[in-house]
């Protein structure tokens, strides 16, 4: 609340006493901001470009700090279930070596995070009063983000632990399979041990029925029930008089590129100069994010994570598009204006 009350009197400001658009806003809340979140990106980035200098002794040491420091951070960080660098280290090499395979982005993207932000300080007390508050309270915003990382990696590693031992004990097939059990269940087990194979099979199956459902942002009941297990429900997508969508720009620029629409993070293949389509991100978007052209999400605001990160990254992007997934698929060729927030639908993959 601390941020947005502040982001918000901030911009006001700017565009009204000293006539201001939002890119111009934007770019310079960029500037004053430290975000904490983008320290796992900058230091991943510094491995990639210096492995070639260290001997492999050095490279896995720093490997080692990197994780014990940054190991909770990775895409959907917030689902248990997930892995991380801290759970599977070889994530990390993965990582590692895929920003390694374009080394001129490598060190564009290097040079971008260690170049020196300049902001002027031509405003009036007020408004430096505003900047001064916005700035504490995203810098504040992101570190417990950060922490909250940490606070579910500790919990995942419990859980992991947990189910390596239910499977030693031919409770489950694998160790994984626990993410498939409630709470009580996984905790249960431990003092009354039981099959848990069939139920865990049975569940799985289940999953993938709701897994082709789309991210709702609610649900209402009115009266019957509803049929979660309709065969075409991510079939439809919507048509557009003038193929033109709008949304609220939250950093500048223009790009041109495919599109790629991102469902599920674990089969999003190579995303490199690919425009990134998606519901909403998490803070691991991050390590996409550096090598993607450009970000458009369904959900979101000037502060939301998307925004904050693309805006250090230097990407475009642009938030809050109604219908933006019923409406753009994967390998469209689109244009998006992050100064606008206009996006153009240049040709239709379905067209080729």
């Amino acid at each position: 609340m601390y941020s947005f009350i502040f982001t918000g009197l901030l911009k006001s400001r700017m565009k009204k006493k000293y006539g201001k658009d939002d890119k111009e806003i934007n770019e310079y809340i960029s500037g004053i901001s430290d975000i904490e979140s983008m320290k796992p990106v900058i230091e991943i980035t510094r491995l990639a470009l210096e492995k070639d200098n260290m001997t492999e002794e050095e490279f896995a040491a720093a490997k080692r700090e990197y994780i014990r420091l940054y190991g909770d951070r990775n895409l959907e960080e917030l689902k248990l279930e997930s892995r991380t660098f801290r759970s599977n280290p070889e994530l990390l090499d993965w990582r590692i070596n895929q920003y390694r395979k374009d080394m001129e982005r490598l060190k564009a993207t290097w040079d971008s995070f260690t170049r020196k932000k300049t902001t002027e300080d031509k405003y009036d007390a007020l408004t430096r009063f505003y900047v001064k508050k916005s700035s504490l309270g995203i810098y504040n915003r992101e570190i417990s983000r950060l922490n909250r990382s940490r606070i579910y990696g500790i919990v995942r590693l419990i859980v992991d632990a947990l189910g390596a031992k239910y499977k030693e004990q031919g409770l489950i097939e694998k160790a994984h399979d626990i993410y498939y059990m409630k709470v009580d269940e996984a905790l249960g087990l431990a003092s009354d041990p039981k099959d848990m194979r069939k139920t865990v099979s049975d569940r799985k199956d289940q999953y993938k029925l709701y897994r082709e459902l789309p991210p709702y942002s609610r649900l209402i009941f009115a009266e019957g029930p509803f049929n979660k297990r309709h065969a075409n429900v991510n079939s439809y997508h919507k048509k557009l008089k003038d193929n033109e969508l709008f949304g609220v720009p939250c950093s500048g620029g223009i790009c041109e590129g495919e599109a790629l629409v991102i469902t599920d993070v674990n089969d999003t293949g190579d995303v490199k100069d690919k425009i990134l389509i998606t519901k909403m991100t998490d803070p691991g978007w991050v390590f996409l994010l550096t090598q993607a052209k450009g970000v458009i999400s369904e959900k979101g605001s000037l502060l939301s994570h998307t925004a904050i990160i693309s805006r250090e990254i230097g990407i475009p992007s642009i938030v809050g598009v109604k219908d933006l997934m019923l409406t753009i698929q994967t390998g469209d060729l689109i244009r998006m204006n992050g100064d606008k927030g206009k996006i153009e639908i240049l040709k239709r993959s379905s067209d080729t």
